[in-house]
């Protein structure tokens, strides 16, 4: 007997104006002097966290697009060590930023 799973992708929408969303790119702005980039999110965790808190979860990280050489899921991915400090960097700002009332 096979059995076959599949995993499902809900859609999930937490709006670009989020409060949450915001501090995240003024924080990475600070931290490492890029802004972060909203955009939409596939093949990650964030659909089930969605599931459970529509319009208030984000995923945050780095490295490169599906369509890139050595991009996201691809055999030969991988990230730069300057891009992994400056990911840990921005969290770290993010995390510093923290006020408990914001949740």
């Amino acid at each position: 007997m096979s059995i076959y799973r599949s995993r499902f992708f809900p859609y999930g929408y937490t709006s670009a104006s989020h409060p949450e969303i915001l501090r995240l790119q003024r924080t990475c702005l600070r931290a490492i002097h890029t802004e972060a980039i909203v955009a939409p999110s596939c093949l990650s965790d964030l659909s089930l966290f969605l599931i459970c808190a529509p319009g208030k979860a984000v995923s945050f990280g780095g490295g490169k697009d599906f369509h890139v050489p050595g991009g996201a899921h691809l055999p030969d991915e991988f990230m730069e060590c300057e891009e992994l400090v400056a990911l840990a960097k921005a969290i770290g700002e993010y995390i510093l930023d923290w006020d408990e009332k914001s949740c």
